[in-house]
């Protein structure tokens, strides 16, 4: 059964150039055109919730895929991304 660690792992790899997580400010931060910007539209959530979708494999049971896509398991997987050194600010956001 994949874990909550397993999903925070590969949801890091595939998004640490990005998306990072500020925690002075509590708040993730997404690069646009513009460079680094506040995630004000829940970019990260959704970015989180289809990582789940995706990691829902049709070998699980059916209980196996509900508690991977439920919110429970979506905000967990945004804290522990969040608590990798991968997805820290950047220095020159820090200004």
């Amino acid at each position: 059964m994949i874990t909550e660690f397993d999903l925070a792992d590969g949801f890091v790899e595939k998004h640490k150039d990005d998306l990072h997580y500020n925690w002075h400010y509590r708040k993730w931060f997404i690069r646009t055109e513009e460079g680094w910007q506040r995630d004000t539209t829940l970019a990260a959530t959704d970015l989180a919730r289809q990582f789940v979708l995706e990691a829902a494999s049709t070998d699980m049971t059916e209980s196996e895929r509900i508690w991977l896509c439920s919110h429970t398991s979506v905000r967990n997987l945004l804290w522990l991304a969040g608590t990798y050194k991968e997805m820290g600010m950047p220095e020159q956001v820090h200004n």
